[in-house]
């Protein structure tokens, strides 16, 4: 981006006015989806009107922004050759993410402040939910009414949508930005840190507790030295045993339910009938897989569509156990293979692989690289294959990684440059 288009963009009335919005970005995703999807129109709006009045060539010439519009333009091809109109639309709608990710690289270019900013209200949110939650969990509702839905799952302002972790295993790496780079009370991001990890797991979201750890221990072991390691997860461990020594309701959710629904206990003399996820879970692989075997050379290669999974679920070819159904089959892997194929998988792979490589070759010098750091790891957990997942064409889903994607862009063009 030149130094005039910078200029122009950073003095335009309209841009500075709607700008703050995404400073609300976090609180949008707690409100509702209304809100949440209302911001990518305007990022689709907002993006339209600069490319019209500026020249906006030197943002799309960016390498990382070529490969994310060949990506969507992707997902239109593999959505309109399966053939299904109602996948063909919603590849269409899902380009309101490709102007968010536009939209938010932009602003990392524009707005010096942003990143500070941003990952401090992102903080505060992430402490404000928890507190919330916790207060749940004594009460039995939160700080403004919401009443536990279920007993063994804290939502708070999430209220039915049972999200909460989640929320703050994708979020957490704004977090650890904002205490690594910009505030650095060690002890107080500590002491936070414990916080949202407890009521990541007094949630009872299994696999947000499991990448919470996990992206936790990717980082520290990047950054901290063994004893504060150690002090850390010890305090953790000490959290989650008094936690479920004085609540079975917990214990039995995040342990015996765990160990059920894996069948690893009750089949450990029978490894072939070993599984590691629910039977819902698995039914729901199946189906997808069968979409993927099933399929003609050309669904084997482009998938069925983008969000074509619910429409052949139920379908007696790629079900022969109940239930199959469902809006995604909650995994990553498994719904990419299904809805847009072999290449699908292929553009997977290889960007995991990239993640990785860049992970590993991660050297603690600056806080550009620390930052890095956090997004490759956050987004390392997110895309793992090998857990249970959200839809991944689904806007809490993609808000998180179309908000990291050209964040890491932004980062990569500016560690080059300097």
């Amino acid at each position: 981006m030149n130094k005039q288009l910078i200029y122009n963009i950073e003095h335009d009335k309209v841009f500075n006015t709607l700008k703050f919005l995404f400073y609300l970005f976090p609180i949008f995703i707690v409100v509702g989806n209304f809100l949440l999807n209302s911001l990518f129109v305007i990022s689709l709006l907002l993006t339209i009107y600069l490319s019209l009045r500026y020249d906006f060539r030197s943002i799309y010439n960016n390498k990382g922004i070529i490969y994310l519009s060949l990506f969507f333009l992707y997902l239109i091809i593999s959505s309109i050759i399966s053939g299904e109109t109602y996948s063909t639309i919603a590849a269409i709608k899902y380009l309101r993410f490709y102007f968010f990710a536009i939209m938010i690289f932009v602003l990392l270019k524009i707005d010096i402040k942003f990143e500070k900013y941003f990952s401090l209200t992102f903080v505060l949110i992430l402490i404000l939910v928890s507190i919330d939650a916790i207060f749940q969990y004594f009460f039995n509702f939160n700080l403004i009414g919401i009443k536990t839905v279920i007993p063994h799952r804290i939502s708070g302002f999430f209220g039915d949508e049972l999200i909460l972790g989640s929320f703050i295993a994708k979020y957490l790496f704004l977090f650890f930005i904002y205490f690594i780079v910009f505030n650095k009370k060690k002890t107080l991001f500590m002491l936070i840190s414990v916080l949202l990890i407890t009521t990541t797991f007094i949630s009872g979201e299994r696999t947000a507790f499991f990448s919470i750890v996990l992206f936790s221990l990717l980082y520290f072991i990047k950054i901290f030295n063994f004893k504060k390691i150690l002090f850390f997860f010890s305090s953790v461990l000490i959290i989650v045993n008094i936690t479920i020594y004085y609540d079975p309701v917990i214990k039995d959710r995040m342990i015996y339910k765990t160990i059920e629904d894996t069948k690893i206990l009750r089949e450990w003399k029978n490894p072939k009938k070993i599984q590691f996820f629910t039977d819902d879970h698995n039914s729901h692989f199946q189906s997808a897989y069968l979409m993927y075997k099933k399929g003609d050379i050309k669904n084997k290669l482009f998938g069925r569509g983008v969000k074509s999974f619910r429409l052949n679920c139920d379908k007696k070819e790629f079900c022969d156990r109940t239930p199959c159904c469902s809006t995604h089959p909650h995994n990553i892997f498994f719904q990419i293979l299904s809805e847009i194929g072999l290449i699908g998988i292929a553009i997977f792979v290889y960007f995991y692989l990239y993640l990785l490589s860049n992970y590993f070759k991660s050297v603690m010098m600056d806080s550009i690289r620390k930052k890095r750091l956090s997004l490759y790891s956050s987004l390392l957990v997110c895309l793992f294959p090998l857990i249970t997942s959200g839809n991944i064409f689904g806007s809490f889903f993609s808000a998180n990684l179309f908000f990291i994607i050209p964040y890491i862009i932004f980062l990569e063009e500016y560690d080059k440059k300097n």
